[in-house]
């Protein structure tokens, strides 16, 4: 007996007995049961319907292999197909929503892509009004959706995961080879800029000081300014030790 979930005046949601055993969820699940038993058994017992006949993993089982297979003959991603069976087929309060089929898509999907599932007996579709309206064939379906897309969303972002520290692990190890290799390049590369930066700084000083020495006394004088005592000697500091007559005859 199907157990779907139905909404009161109130808004609230509540889980419904149904009176009649949906065909399509007793073939998935006794395919399921047929197909999971051991091989040597040839009695099923109660215990065997326990291990073998759980009816969430059917349901869930069977939507995956509708929305892979459907996936494949169409070429619309499985991440947008559970997402539209989520967003569309499932209301917010967990309860069967309908989607208008458009001349192209329905609720963005390809009408091709809905005739497959709907051939696949995963949906359905009816006439209301002159319009053309899809369905979950059964509430039954919506847990096990659920958990399946909810599963199967981890299972991307582990991989994704996994993924991005591969990506990070690949740029530390470069990273390191090449600081393994630019740096003594670099070590060097300072050492000689070094050296060089001391050769400029010693060619600078020995230049100062041979255009220093250079000078003639004279010269020296007249830039000094000192040469106006070589003509006016008679007004020469009296702090001055020695006359510059005799200091300009000693030093030429």
């Amino acid at each position: 007996m199907a157990v779907f979930g139905g909404e009161t005046a109130t808004g609230e949601t509540v889980e419904v007995k149904g009176e009649f055993v949906e065909p399509v969820q007793l073939q998935v699940v006794c395919q399921g049961l047929w197909r999971d038993l051991p091989p040597d058994v040839t009695v099923m017992t109660q215990d065997h319907l326990q291990a073998f006949g759980d009816v969430d993993q059917a349901l869930s089982g069977f939507y995956e292999q509708s929305i892979e297979r459907a996936a494949q003959a169409t070429g619309v991603k499985e991440g947008k197909l559970r997402a539209w069976f989520e967003r569309s087929l499932i209301t917010p309060a967990g309860t069967r929503g309908m989607v208008y089929r458009g001349r192209r898509k329905t609720g963005g999907i390809p009408n091709a892509m809905v005739a497959v599932l709907e051939n696949m007996h995963l949906i359905r579709g009816e006439w209301r009004a002159g319009a053309r309206w899809y369905e979950l064939t059964h509430d039954r379906f919506i847990e096990p959706i659920q958990k399946s897309n909810q599963t199967w969303e981890e299972r991307r972002r582990e991989e994704r995961a996994k993924k991005l520290i591969t990506v990070l692990a690949g740029l530390v190890i470069v990273l390191a080879c090449l600081y393994g290799i630019l740096a003594p390049v670099a070590v060097v590369a300072i050492q000689q800029a070094r050296q060089t930066a001391k050769a400029a700084a010693l060619t600078s000083t020995s230049s100062a000081i041979h255009s220093v020495s250079s000078i003639r006394p004279m010269s020296f004088l007249r830039l000094t300014g000192l040469l106006k005592w070589e003509r006016a000697p008679e007004k020469m500091s009296p702090r001055m030790p020695f006359s510059l007559p005799s200091f300009l005859s000693t030093s030429a």
